[in-house]
């Protein structure tokens, strides 16, 4: 016959279940606090964040990825909803770019070596610079960065300019050194 219990240890047990209910709470509320923050962090953040889950094959090789979520910054730079590319690939996104063959390298290298990686690279589709790093998590991973055209841009400019005064001051000295016809 199960042992009856006292009415002092109903009374403790009671007690032990609403402290124990009481740190799940402030255990819950705190993990809420969090994903807020992240959950803010990550739509505000300036940068684009991807993420992305592997595709494998049957030999367990990575064969693509598909989206899972993207920030605002990340859908306006692709002038996409994410609506329109959650769950898909990087190619049923862009359409013949085959961004899959492009940015496989960087997913197989970030795997292989299970550590973060930084790396730029020319999107054809959008005809955009890229500044990135990817991050491998398990199954996923995770991209952000930004669209570095203008500055790309902007050094092409520059390196053009210089060229043009390097040409200008060499015609210069030509000009300097010739000895007058009269």
């Amino acid at each position: 016959m199960p042992e009856q219990l006292t009415y002092e240890a109903l009374e403790q047990r009671v007690k032990e279940l609403e402290a124990s209910e009481s740190k799940t709470h402030k255990i819950l509320e705190a993990l809420q606090q969090k994903e807020y923050l992240y959950d803010n962090l990550f739509k505000n953040m300036l940068h684009e964040v991807h993420v992305w889950k592997l595709v494998l094959d049957d030999f367990d090789k990575i064969k693509t990825w598909k989206l899972v979520d993207a920030n605002p910054a990340a859908l306006k730079s692709w002038n996409k909803s994410l609506s329109d590319v959650i769950g898909k690939t990087p190619d049923e996104m862009f359409p013949g770019s085959d961004a899959t063959e492009q940015f496989m390298p960087v997913v197989e290298k970030i795997f292989t070596e299970g550590k973060p990686h930084i790396w730029e690279s020319h999107f054809p589709d959008s005809n955009q610079f890229l500044h990135m790093v990817s991050i491998p998590l398990g199954e996923y991973f995770i991209s952000t960065g930004l669209d570095i055209t203008e500055r790309r841009q902007a050094g092409k400019a520059l390196r053009q300019k210089h060229e043009m005064l390097k040409c200008t001051e060499a015609i210069a000295n030509i000009v300097a050194d010739r000895k007058p016809l009269f």
